[in-house]
């Protein structure tokens, strides 16, 4: 995959399908990639990957924290991703379900990058007292449209993350394990619920 190419649309053609596009060395290399940056963008925006599915803001965040959740959150999913894909091909390699399960979760290493400053946990914070201390009180959301607009924004782009998520995993999974029938998008359902609810579980009770 040649990333100097011109047309914008030969790259996102080739982006909707990257595991039949990108070599598997290429593949594991932006992985690699973006889980640094992801990790360094969540250590500036102070946000935490606290799940498979999950990201929450918080007032201060460790540079190690951020890492140390993908790595929990990739451990959980490639482990009950592989041994489904195993059932279905016993030819299933451990190393295509990890770069599925690297690349399903890029997409979510962009939410903070809307938090760099701490400008929008600290709205978040001040509109969840305001609406804690009188629910019917909206006059907080009028003192700063551009806040709100930009929290309107971020839940937009985790909604977008969340469904490219979702496909990347699907055609992966595929692609890891040759799987033809559609079913088996049930299966894969399961497993992602199951990893994320594992994985925060895991998470919490290292924090706590």
């Amino acid at each position: 995959m040649n990333f100097n190419q011109k047309n914008p649309k030969v790259m996102i053609k080739k982006l909707v399908n990257p595991f039949e596009n990108f070599t598997d060395r290429k593949l594991l290399q932006i992985s690699f990639l973006g889980l640094i940056v992801g990790t360094l963008l969540a250590f500036l925006g102070n946000g935490r990957f606290d799940g498979l599915m999950n990201f929450h803001l918080f007032t201060e965040v460790k540079i190690w924290q951020p890492f140390l959740d993908f790595l929990i959150n990739t451990a959980i999913y490639s482990a009950l991703l592989f041994i489904f894909g195993a059932i279905l091909n016993k030819r299933t390699r451990k190393i295509d379900i990890y770069t599925v399960c690297f690349w399903s979760q890029m997409p979510f290493y962009l939410l903070p990058v809307f938090n760099i400053g701490g400008k929008l946990k600290r709205f978040e914070s001040e509109l969840l007292q305001a609406l804690t201390e009188n629910p019917q009180d909206l006059s907080y959301l009028a003192q700063d449209y551009g806040m709100l607009v930009l929290l309107i924004l971020v839940t937009i782009f985790a909604i977008l993350a969340l469904i490219i998520f979702s496909y990347w995993s699907w055609i992966g999974f595929k692609w890891a394990t040759n799987s033809k029938n559609n079913w088996h998008i049930l299966v894969l359902v399961v497993i992602v619920l199951i990893s994320s609810i594992l994985s925060k579980s895991i998470i919490q009770s290292i924090n706590n």
